[in-house]
């Protein structure tokens, strides 16, 4: 008796993006719950991340359906997936910034927490913080010598880059 399968190269891929996706959903539910019990108020912590895993729950209930799409076409149950976690990105550019900031213990805190800050208010996108990485870059392509057209354009760029940060 011989058995025998064949595992094509999309079999492979399939089983990757399968992984990698579900990596990702674990660490940005793990992410949601960390940044609820930073956020939320103190007085409705404990009913916000109960919400949270409800939510979580009802998911893992409707996930069954987001696969059973692919009777309807292959790609739907991707497609569905897909728009739902880009949106989920999306949503999150909404929150406030804690960074530096006191978090709130009160309900009215948690109504006032972030209204003083804008839609693009991101650390990580501060003039300071491109500065560093600009000057970090600099001294590197600046030790090597400029023998090729590559290094000068990206020298170039660097520099009008670092002028409009001035």
């Amino acid at each position: 008796m011989q058995f025998s399968f064949r595992i094509s190269i999309s079999d492979i891929y399939s089983a990757t993006l399968a992984i990698v996706g579900r990596f990702w959903v674990n660490i940005s539910y793990n992410i949601g719950l960390q940044y609820a019990a930073e956020v939320l108020p103190t007085v409705v912590r404990a009913q916000g991340v109960a919400l949270i895993h409800i939510m979580g729950y009802v998911a893992s209930i409707l996930a069954p359906f987001v696969v059973y799409l692919d009777t309807v076409s292959s790609i739907l149950p991707l497609l569905v997936l897909g728009v739902i976690g880009v949106l989920g990105g999306l949503l999150t550019l909404l929150l406030p910034e804690t960074l530096d900031k006191d978090l709130p213990q009160t309900l009215q805190d948690g109504e006032d927490f972030g209204k003083d800050q804008k839609i693009w208010d991101m650390p990580c996108l501060s003039k300071y913080v491109w500065k560093m990485i600009l000057s970090h870059y600099f001294a590197k392509l600046l030790r090597y010598p400029m023998h090729s057209f590559f290094n000068k354009i990206i020298t170039s760029f660097l520099f009008r880059f670092s002028l409009f940060l001035k």
